[in-house]
């Protein structure tokens, strides 16, 4: 579903993983954070920030990184 052409079904997959917040889905995010569509990487951003220790290190270096949109 991370993997769908549609925004919808993208953006949809990614508010339910991150309700769920499992450690391990968090490198699933990542590449999520440089989506076409702003939801979808708000959504991401908001995903691993409710991961707390597992997702923020991941959102420090993209945004050090400054290879986000």
């Amino acid at each position: 579903m991370l993997s769908s052409t549609r925004t919808a079904t993208v953006y949809a997959a990614v508010v339910t993983l991150g309700q769920i917040a499992h450690p391990h889905d968090v490198e699933l995010f990542e590449p999520l954070l440089n989506h076409e569509r702003a939801i979808v990487r708000e959504s991401a951003a908001v995903a691993l920030g409710r991961m707390g220790k597992t997702g923020l290190p991941i959102l420090l270096r993209v945004m050090n990184s400054g290879a986000v949109r």
